[in-house]
């Protein structure tokens, strides 16, 4: 157990001290002299069991620390310590939500332990009837064991309901055959020591062969590392010691191992919603390049190549993650802008006019109106916006120069370039790729952010092609 005592009187801190080290040494309390501190600790440490209060502090009242714990759900039980003990100031402790108190009288540092004790109980109690009800496989052949286990779970965890059987068969036979069937139990607890039985094949049939995601809580008579380590490596969730404290122990760890696999389900699902929509965006990205390519069946796969290029540049200057994805859905979308430009304009196969061509400077902002309403994860309308901007002010459409334009445009811009001198137009072959490493390396610095193109140069030499 685990105490906060709030004292702010030094002679009867070290009192408290002395007392709970002499006759509770398994009580590890921890001191805070002040209302303040005592806020402070429980909002950064891990939580006590139990607080120890004084009733009246310096900076406050214990009445102030109750209604921080009892308004904030802090699940923790308190005490209130007080130099009075008339009933009217019992009544009020007690309706303000404390647990228990106990007056400073001449040698209450003796009641300590025990106080602290059966305070810890009566809220640890009377939390567990408002729990989630958990019910329990349990696997166990010793009746003495059995019957112990079910009274102290009705009297100290009423909300841990035991289902008993007494061998590994049994247990198999009531557990579904795969991770498909329904499951009637949340927890399986399982005794090591089972007559004539290898618990480790029980477990390796539950984990292995079924695939089951019970969690799995093991109850061994030696405290060995060797068999902990391999019960766990085996796929069990926790395990336990028959000690002198086991029955007090068992509760929170039956709960643990609940919520653990319940944590590690969510997880799982989370992550499949995540992947199933990520699936979905992509997707969705990619129809919406195929729109604007079917207008210009020249540039078909521009933007996918554009984006892979971009991304393989992105890796290589050591960008995270999520900017890369963000990178590859721009890459796939930059030129949405181009379905507002009249096709016989983007299939032309000569020189555009002057008019022609500032019509087709208007895309990256037309790209930017048609997704600026988008919640996307990466400031992708903006991207999108900026892939014509020149680090000298001499891109399109806005004129923006140097650190005014996104690194992710700049590393658009790069691959953009890249990719269509690399390839076929109606209107010029495609070029070598040692001329269009010219073309950029020229441009280093005024047009282009030299890292970048560094950073795409390099990309080819370790061996990218365009797919």
């Amino acid at each position: 157990m685990k105490v906060l005592c709030v004292e702010d009187d030094k002679w009867d801190s070290d009192l408290i001290k002395r007392e709970m080290a002499k006759n509770a040494p398994d009580v590890a309390v921890e001191f805070a002299c002040s209302l303040q501190e005592a806020r402070k600790y429980l909002e950064e440490a891990a939580l006590p069991d139990v607080v120890l209060a004084d009733l009246f502090l310096a900076d406050g009242t214990a009445f102030d620390l109750l209604k921080d714990i009892r308004t904030g759900g802090i699940p923790v039980a308190v005490v209130v310590l007080t130099g009075y003990g008339d009933e009217g100031t019992v009544v009020s402790v007690l309706k303000a939500g404390a647990d228990d108190y106990l007056p400073k009288r001449p040698g209450f540092e003796k009641l300590l332990p025990q106080t602290l004790e059966r305070a810890f109980y009566r809220f640890d109690r009377e939390r567990a009837l408002h729990r989630h009800p958990l019910r329990v496989l349990y696997v166990e052949h010793d009746p003495r064991d059995i019957e112990l286990t079910r009274r102290y779970l009705k009297d100290f965890a009423p909300h841990i309901i035991l289902d008993v059987v007494t061998s590994g068969a049994d247990a198999l036979e009531r557990l579904p055959e795969s991770p498909e069937e329904p499951c009637l139990w949340d927890v399986f607890l399982l005794d090591y020591r089972l007559p004539g039985e290898d618990t480790l094949e029980l477990l390796r049939e539950i984990r292995h062969k079924r695939g089951l995601d019970l969690p799995v809580v093991m109850i061994t008579g030696r405290g060995d590392e060797e068999l902990a380590a391999q019960l766990l490596r085996m796929g069990a969730t926790d395990y336990m010691v028959k000690n002198v404290d086991y029955f007090n122990r068992l509760p929170p760890l039956i709960e643990n191992a609940y919520h653990q696999a319940s944590a590690s389900r969510e997880k799982a699902a989370y992550k499949e919603s995540e992947n199933r929509y990520k699936s979905l965006f992509e997707g969705l990205l990619q129809c919406l390049g195929k729109i604007t390519e079917i207008r210009d069946p020249y540039t078909s796969g521009h933007q996918l190549r554009v984006a892979d290029l971009a991304v393989a540049i992105a890796q290589k200057m050591g960008l995270d993650a999520n900017t890369i994805e963000g990178i590859r859905a721009a890459g796939s979308l930059h030129d949405i802008g181009k379905l507002s430009i009249p096709a016989d304009i983007l299939t032309k196969p000569a020189k555009l006019t002057d008019l022609e061509y500032n019509l087709v400077k208007l895309h990256p902002q037309t790209g930017y109106e048609i997704l600026k309403d988008i919640r996307f994860p990466w400031p992708l309308p903006e991207v999108v916006y900026q892939h014509h901007e020149k680090l000298d002010g001499s891109g399109y459409p806005r004129g923006l120069k140097g650190k005014e334009i996104l690194l992710e445009s700049r590393i658009l811009a790069v691959a953009d370039v890249v990719e269509a001198m690399a390839s076929f137009r109606p209107y010029r072959p495609s070029l070598d790729l040692q001329e269009v490493f010219r073309e950029i390396r020229s441009g280093a610095a005024t047009k282009y952010d030299p890292n970048v193109v560094n950073a795409c140069i390099e990309v080819f030499e370790e061996g990218y092609r365009f797919k």
